[in-house]
């Protein structure tokens, strides 16, 4: 079903109270499994800043260019969904989970 809502419960208050849990890598975990699902829209750079300080255009096959230059493969990315956080009763919380996922997303 692909419009169908995925819905992730993390009880962040019951999981602080615990020795044996971890509050960091439990919201790793989470940021990590809902970046995947929907994914994050990202474009590669469509211009460059050249000696003298002037902007031109990259190459049409700029994603190539970046690939052999950083080492890694570049290439743009398709958001396929939302992310949304919420905690009931904390706003601090909230800003911690979705601080998680956007370091997540930053990370890929």
């Amino acid at each position: 079903d692909q419009h169908k809502i995925l819905y992730c419960a993390l009880d962040y208050s019951h999981i602080s109270k615990h020795r044996n849990l971890n509050v960091s890598s439990s919201l790793n975990d989470v940021a990590t499994w809902s970046v995947n699902q929907t994914g994050f829209f990202c474009s590669y750079p469509q211009w460059k800043i050249v000696e003298g300080g002037s902007i031109e255009p990259f190459e049409t096959d700029s994603h190539e260019h970046l690939s052999k230059r950083f080492g890694v493969p570049f290439f743009p990315m398709e958001q396929i969904g939302i992310l949304r956080t919420n905690c009931i009763d904390c706003l601090d919380r909230t800003n911690v989970a979705q601080f998680s996922s956007g370091v997540e997303a930053l990370g890929q």
